[in-house]
């Protein structure tokens, strides 16, 4: 039925439209320039060696599954730990009070801008950028433009990539995850399109899914436009965006629309009955992402407890594994929902797909965000980015 649904949204014309097309900023400057002064203290203090850390350890490296954790992950756990339990707060509980008021929620989502990104690596300027606002089945929907090269003295198309950002469905925007889309552009030598998709609990599920479908039919239209070769369309997120690019995949291929011809997936929600996965146990409590956090952020996202059973929701067993794209797939080792990612890799693999899978052990799920400071993410964020710009151009 919303298969149908969204054929009808389709054929009635209601895909994007270009509305407005901002100049790029002049000088692109660097995010930064834009950190608070303390953002660039804490940046500074972990562009410290890893040996440093070592030592500031209070106990012997942390090795779950035969994976041993990074080092400056496991300090910056400690240290998080440690200052919980001085200051006697339950974090999860303090943090959904928190977003339950206007107030409350703007403060997070701002300090999960700046959070997202200061200890990201930043490539420098890119040729240009153009922030662009376009027609969505909720009104306005912005999406931002990132060219490695002056479209206008391009020779030839690139290959073009539509990102969704991560954050639950509940959190983050397009600024969240600028350094990880200009490493793609550059790196990869992709125009990277990144969306700034509706967020529950003000847009439940499904809008985001909506807003990612037209803003996927956007760039198909618009390709030639945009400088990007029609042929060479892929779609990536990381973690809820993850979940959003598999969708699009599986609908072009069921509605017989513009199929991409690669998909990239940073520890992509799969599942949403994530507790049937070992990993969900095994890295739930004190690795970033919490289990309790999960529970409760699934809850905020859906209108209506029933809809944790749609498709979309559950893409590893509801897709067509045979109709999928191209893909990589990249995992972290201590994540919770590092197993969801790996079985839909097999799954792919089964199927006959071609699938690139990269797992990354020392590393937990959100490791776009500490591309500066961690040099095991700097090289997953790196080596992903170039292995999806050669995928694309296959």
């Amino acid at each position: 039925m919303h298969y149908n649904f969204l054929t009808c949204i389709k054929l009635a014309g209601l895909t994007a439209v270009l509305l407005l097309s901002a100049p790029a900023r002049a000088d692109d400057p660097s995010f930064v320039d834009t950190l608070s002064e303390k953002a660039k203290k804490e940046r500074a203090y972990f562009e410290q060696p890893n040996a440093y850390f070592i030592e500031k350890l209070e106990e012997p490296a942390v090795v779950i599954d035969g994976q041993t954790l990074h080092p400056k992950l496991q300090y910056e756990f400690q240290e998080r730990t440690k200052s919980r339990k001085k200051k006697n707060i339950d974090y999860n509980k303090w943090l959904f009070e928190t977003f339950a008021t206007p107030e409350g929620k703007k403060w997070l989502l701002d300090a999960a801008e700046e959070n997202w990104v200061k200890m990201a690596e930043d490539v420098g300027p890119m040729a240009k950028t153009e922030n662009v606002t376009i027609t969505g089945p909720y009104g306005d929907l912005r999406v931002k433009v990132y060219w490695p090269e002056n479209p206008d003295t391009m020779k030839e198309p690139k290959p073009g990539l539509l990102y969704f950002h991560g954050g639950g469905f509940l959190m983050s925007t397009i600024e969240s995850v600028e350094p990880q889309a200009k490493i793609l552009a550059k790196e990869g030598d992709m125009i990277v399109i990144s969306v700034n998709y509706n967020l529950a609990p003000d847009y439940p599920f499904p809008a985001a899914h909506f807003d990612a479908f037209t803003a996927y039919e956007w760039v198909v239209e618009n390709a030639k436009k945009l400088g990007i070769n029609p042929g060479q369309i892929g779609v990536a997120g990381d973690s809820a965006g993850g979940n959003l690019a598999i969708s699009i995949a599986d609908m072009e291929a069921k509605t017989g629309g513009h199929r991409p011809k690669a998909q990239l997936l940073y520890y992509p929600f799969t599942d949403a009955y994530y507790m049937e996965y070992p990993s969900y146990e095994l890295f739930g409590d004190g690795f970033g992402l919490d289990k309790h956090f999960m529970k409760t952020a699934t809850e905020m996202f859906l209108k209506r407890p029933e809809d944790k059973d749609h498709p979309w929701l559950n893409l590893v067993r509801s897709v067509d594994f045979a109709e999928q794209p191209i893909t990589l797939v990249a995992t972290a080792g201590f994540d919770p929902i590092r197993d969801q990612g790996r079985v839909f890799a097999d799954k792919l693999k089964d199927a006959g797909i071609k699938v690139v899978y990269k797992h990354y052990p020392s590393l937990n799920h959100g490791f776009l965000e500490a591309s500066h400071a961690i040099d095991d993410a700097r090289t997953a964020c790196f080596e992903t980015a170039r292995l999806m710009g050669q995928l694309l151009r296959e």
